[in-house]
């Protein structure tokens, strides 16, 4: 008599991409970079040099749990939030290590995102994007998504949170270089618009009044 053998549950194939290179990440790549200044070389540090104890416990086990969620589990939603809640922890996670590094009313020190929070980010982007693409919203709820994760995004930018790390330090720094920059890339991508919208429309109607 022949025992019946249970299968086993296939794993996610892009799930298991994705743990494993943000697996690679936290173990091989640095958290975040410091530097005493702007000039002088980075110094690379893990998660668990950045982080109290609690705190890395709590960011691995939010890891291991959107690892879980993108190997083994195909609910959409439970993969789209298991996602979404790694993006907040790792991005609170690189904000606490930024404030931890920074000493109080020092403006010298630089903190940079390392390659593994740059890692983390994009594996769980990609999870989310999977997610959603799985759940296959329509066009409204797709804009939708786009604009609460920008303003979540945007929220946060400038609620402070991420003030210590480097990037939004040489942004305070040069922010009305960057809004003069931002503006006259604007207008020079409208007028390229612009541009190609009127020659097509010449084209077009060219082409209308030779087939007539």
């Amino acid at each position: 008599m022949a025992l019946a053998v249970p299968r086993l549950r296939r794993l996610d194939p892009l799930g298991a991409l994705l743990a494993v290179a943000g697996t690679t990440a936290v173990i091989f790549l640095p958290f975040v970079v410091f530097k005493p200044n702007r000039i002088v070389p980075g110094d690379p540090r893990g998660l668990l040099e950045v982080l109290p104890a609690w705190g890395a416990f709590a960011c691995q086990a939010t890891l291991i749990l959107a690892a879980f969620a993108a190997l083994a589990m195909s609910n959409a939603r439970i993969r789209l939030g298991a996602a979404l809640l790694g993006v907040v922890v790792v991005a609170l996670a690189v904000a606490a290590a930024g404030d931890a590094l920074t000493p109080p009313g020092n403006k010298v020190v630089r903190v940079a995102p390392g390659a593994a929070f740059w890692v983390l980010l994009v594996c769980l982007g990609l999870m989310a994007t999977d997610a959603i693409t799985r759940m296959r919203p329509g066009p409204l709820w797709r804009v939708l998504f786009l604009a609460a994760f920008t303003a979540a995004a945007g929220l946060a930018l400038a609620h402070g949170t991420f003030d210590h790390l480097s990037v939004m330090r040489e942004y305070a720094v040069n922010a009305e270089r960057f809004a003069r920059e931002a503006r006259q890339h604007l207008w020079l991508a409208l007028g390229s618009l612009g541009a190609a919208v009127l020659v097509a429309m010449l084209a077009g109607s060219g082409a209308a009044l030779v087939d007539c």
